[in-house]
């Protein structure tokens, strides 16, 4: 890699970040796109995508590559490699957050009693702030106290595509969920936790990655409202959540078919096992 930083207009086409990227024998840590040319300049890509289809399909081409939007000023729009989020994003450096082994960026709050009996996981709902705090919105601050006694929280972020990845995979982190699952297990067995005694929350797109993860592990949650299919935002809200692009490997509506089936399956199996 011979320059951290690459700069791109939004006229930027796909196969010249490829040039460029070949150009510079690798990926530059940072990509810095001029805005200039908008008509609202100081406007984020986010923004700037949803009314430019010139810009959607770079924001979506610089996704694919692994990169977020982590900030904008006037003119410009920055992007981060997905390896450097870990050492860019001052929360995780400071230790307000932690990142896990496989890169899973959360934060854990232990019960004041230092006993932990109970686990309530926290998935955080959609935002569209263009700073990297949008996967990782804070909400339910004051939980802890509202949960039983010797209750501790997990709160993890949500970090991929664009708005998010709805703690499913997506095509540059095509086993994101397993991460997301290595997570959960890991801290339930840490602290010695009763499977029986963990609970998944989640709203919006915190709903659809407590659905996904409470159905896949096995664990009890609770989704408000969750998001299991792309089509209305798509059709209707011009891919408001930017799920198209080939950003996901699967539509929410294939995902969720296919764990709903194996759900079915695995219970129909556990009924016969025990003699039902």
């Amino acid at each position: 890699m011979k320059n951290n930083i690459l700069w791109l207009t939004l006229q930027t086409q796909p196969n010249e970040v490829d040039s460029m990227v070949a150009d510079n024998d690798g990926l530059p840590r940072y990509f810095r796109v001029d805005t200039s040319s908008a008509e609202r300049p100081d406007a984020d890509m986010m923004k700037l995508s949803l009314k430019s289809k010139t810009a959607k399909v770079l924001l979506l081409t610089l996704t694919n590559l692994g990169y977020s939007l982590y900030y904008n000023t006037a003119d410009e729009s920055r992007f981060v490699r997905h390896d450097r989020i870990i050492h860019h994003w001052p929360a995780v450096k400071d230790g307000t957050f932690a990142a896990s082994d496989e890169g899973i960026v959360h934060q854990f709050e232990a019960p004041p009693s230092g006993e932990i009996e109970r686990l309530v996981v926290i998935m955080s709902p959609i935002n569209s702030k263009p700073r990297l705090i949008r996967y990782f919105r804070p909400s339910f601050a004051t939980l802890m106290k509202y949960v039983p006694r010797n209750t501790a929280i997990l709160r993890i972020a949500d970090v991929g595509g664009v708005k998010g990845a709805f703690y499913l995979n997506t095509s540059f982190l095509p086993d994101n969920s397993t991460r997301i699952q290595n997570l959960i297990r890991s801290t339930i067995d840490r602290h010695g936790i009763d499977s029986r005694n963990v609970v998944l929350f989640g709203a919006s797109k915190g709903g659809t990655g407590a659905l996904f993860h409470g159905l896949t592990g096995g664990l009890k949650f609770v989704a408000v409202d969750p998001i299991l299919s792309d089509a209305w935002y798509i059709e209707n809200e011009n891919d408001y959540h930017f799920t198209t692009g080939d950003v996901f490997p699967q539509s929410k509506q294939q995902v969720f078919a296919n764990l709903i089936e194996q759900s079915v399956t695995r219970a129909c199996l556990i009924n016969i096992a025990v003699g039902f």
